[in-house]
């Protein structure tokens, strides 16, 4: 039993701590444990216990326990309502505008009496400033308890009405936030805005209470506009509200700029849900005037798109003309949103006049609408010129469909006509060919008419290749004819070299190849790119080879175990009768030096003994006296004494990146290599510098001629 008393006396004690028990409260606690431990220290010793317990039944002593319990809990029960009793005794609070204040919230939101240690909580945090107002409407419209009096919205906005500005709605007001729910916008949202509004911070004023604000972390209540936006396609293209996952997915990308106009409008438009509407055409193209315009469709306007559609163009090309209209973009603008656009990706969408042309095709001759496949496949293979001209056309009139029609000569030829043309034959025209085929196959006539002026421009108009000829695209390759048969190998065009590689069926290759032993750069257009340099980079060793006779050097690089079959760029020069051949290393260089009858050269390379590679002689030691008609003229040529002169920019190129020792082959019998020998243009005789020296620059700045 004294283990029972003391007990009840903790959890008095500690009612009382975390209920903020009165005063009174917590004496009457203490007088009940007091009396309890004087009757302990009253009570018989442990010997009278025992002596007594044999005249006392066990069941006795039970009762009595029960009962003493019983009577204890009630009493704490007592307690604790005296207790919440007096926490809602307007007598014990200071502040009593902020009492009022708590005390009406109970009264209006959860519509009750309020509980006296909730509002003691309240009323303290608010006292002490750890909430606000804001905290305050927080706790109590989106309480578990609030919440699951499932409120429409229309009486969720006469609730906050009431409780914040106290007031009853007036009708404006509530149509503006119906609307903004209707918009898509959340409870919180509308609560945020009641907050923001001077209305309520006048009320808060006239209760001494700080106004606050309420955080929204949802996308969907950051951007009025961009959430009305979104739910615009929710209403028009799915026909309902957005949900609030949706909403924050869409709204969140469109305000990270992620998503744009178009990619909302692609979204809905081709989503699963609007795509199980399974709508007509016309109902479609209504869909897009009321979702992506804005209104209902115009009869003309309309009938323009249904003409797309039966062109065989897909949707998602009538999509992208609706989203490329000046209405879309207004409308865009509207919201603050970025247009942006779709890709077309069906060979079909890429010209509307070539799926039209192909459509009338399948209709006049096979008598039937060609599936989205059979577009694509013959858009694509006319679009990238694997199929000409007269080869669709023979596929249509060879087909087995065509043949089972059994048409005469005079029906062969108004279908052909008709099919081709998009015209009727004249009688004339009729007359004439029915006697051409007495002596020609129905193939010959079909060619004439592709071949014809009127044929042509059609053809022509519609990007269909009527005629291998040039470079022609085929695919991801790029090939060249010539009256009709396609190149392989080596070719020359407008001055630049092209390899059609054999291997690829003639394909102009691109990037690099390994073409003759060699291995090439060709840049995008398919250019022999002929001076590597800026490529490459500097390299640790090169070769050099001099192509004696022809007068110019190609230097090259290593590839890894290939050997030196890397040409890195060639350099015109002028040999000598007498310039060695055969194979030398290099063992010095100097940067001037003086030549045979007193001239000088720059960066020079010795060769062996007295052969150089050098530049060509000046004068003296100054870059401003180049004998220029007397030797620069002559690059090119066989003019030197034996030495293997260069222009100063190439002999300095050997000098600073050709290191000592580095090989060089003096080829009497070769004339040319993988690149070709560098154009050359004579200097007038004025111009005493070097134009590639770049020591001489500033002669070049100064009179404007390089």
């Amino acid at each position: 039993m004294k283990k029972h008393k003391l007990l009840t006396f903790a959890l008095c004690v500690s009612l009382a701590a975390s209920s903020g028990i009165t005063a009174h409260a917590a004496d009457a606690a203490e007088t009940i444990t007091k009396t309890d431990i004087q009757s302990e220290s009253e009570s018989p010793s442990e010997s009278q216990i025992e002596s007594g317990s044999e005249s006392q039944s066990e069941s006795q002593i039970e009762s009595e326990s029960e009962s003493q319990i019983e009577s204890e809990s009630e009493s704490l029960e007592e307690l604790k309502e005296s207790s919440a009793k007096d926490l809602l005794d307007e007598a014990i609070y200071d502040n009593k505008q902020v009492f009022e204040f708590v005390k009406r919230m109970y009264e209006i939101v959860l519509e009750r009496e309020p509980d006296g240690q909730g509002l003691k909580e309240w009323y303290d945090t608010l006292t002490a400033g750890t909430n606000t107002g804001a905290d305050i409407m927080n706790g109590f419209f989106f309480s578990s308890e609030f919440q699951s009096k499932n409120y429409n919205n229309e009486e969720y906005i006469l609730r906050l009405y009431r409780a914040l500005f106290g007031r009853e709605a007036d009708s404006e007001g509530m149509n503006t936030w119906m609307t903004a729910f209707d918009d898509g916008v959340s409870r919180r949202f509308v609560c945020s805005g009641f907050l923001g509004s001077d209305e309520y911070r006048k009320m808060c004023a006239s209760y001494g209470i700080t106004p606050g604000s309420l955080t929204l972390s949802e996308s969907r209540d950051q951007n009025l506009d961009v959430t009305r936006f979104v739910s615009h396609f929710y209403k028009y293209c799915l026909g309902r509200n957005g949900d609030p996952e949706g909403l924050n997915d869409w709204t969140g990308g469109l305000l990270e700029h992620r998503f744009d106009g178009a990619y909302i409008a692609s979204g809905f438009i081709f989503s699963d849900e609007f795509r199980n509407n399974n709508l007509s055409d016309s109902d479609f193209i209504d869909v897009l005037y009321k979702t992506i315009l804005g209104r209902t469709a115009d009869a003309s306007g309309k009938e323009s798109w249904l003409k797309c559609i039966s062109d065989g163009v897909s949707r998602h090309y009538i999509l992208y003309g609706f989203i490329n209209s000046k209405e879309f973009n207004d409308l865009c603008r509207t919201y603050g949103i970025t247009r942006g656009n779709i890709t077309l990706d069906e060979a079909r969408d890429q010209s509307r006049e070539l799926s039209a042309y192909i459509t009338h095709l399948y209709s006049t001759c096979l008598e039937r609408i060609p599936s989205p496949d059979e577009l694509n496949a013959w858009a694509d293979d006319l679009l990238t010129h694997r199929v000409i001209a007269k080869e669709l056309a023979s596929a249509f009139f060879t087909s087995d469909t065509y043949a089972n029609k059994n048409a005469n000569d005079e029906t062969y030829i108004t279908d052909l006509y008709l099919a081709l043309l998009h015209r009727e034959p004249g009688s004339q025209e009729i007359s004439n060919w029915i006697n051409i085929l007495k002596t020609n196959s129905r193939d010959y006539v079909l060619e004439q008419l592709l071949m014809s002026s009127e044929g042509r421009k059609l053809f022509t108009e519609l990007g269909i290749l009527i005629v291998r000829d040039g470079w022609i695209q085929e695919g991801s390759e790029t090939y060249y004819y010539e009256n009709g048969r396609r190149k392989s190998g080596w070719f020359t065009y407008e001055g630049q070299k092209y390899y059609l590689n054999p291997s690829k069926n003639g394909a102009k290759e691109i990037g690099w190849e390994y073409v003759d032993g060699y291995k090439l750069y060709f840049n995008n257009d398919g250019q022999l790119v002929q001076d590597v340099d800026y490529l490459i980079g500097p390299q640790d060793s090169y070769f050099i080879k001099v192509y004696k006779w022809a007068n110019y050097v190609i230097i090259f690089a290593p590839d890894g175990n290939n050997g030196y079959t890397i040409p890195v760029k060639a350099m015109i020069c002028s040999c000598g009768n007498n310039t060695p051949e055969g194979d030398y290393w290099t063992p010095n260089n100097f940067r001037w030096l003086t030549m045979v009858g007193g001239s000088k050269a720059q960066w020079c390379t010795q060769i062996i003994g007295s052969y150089l590679f050098h530049s060509v002689p000046y004068r003296i030691a100054d870059n401003s006296t180049l004998y220029t008609d007397l030797m620069y003229n002559f690059l090119g040529t066989t003019q030197s004494l034996g030495c293997i002169r260069l222009q100063a920019g190439d002999a300095k190129w050997i000098y600073d990146n050709c290191s000592l020792g580095t090989h060089v082959n003096i080829d009497p019998y070769t004339n040319s290599g993988p690149f070709d020998k560098p154009a050359f243009e004579p200097l007038p005789s004025w111009h005493t510098w070097d134009p590639t020296d770049p020591t001489a620059a500033y002669l070049c700045q100064q009179y404007g001629c390089h």
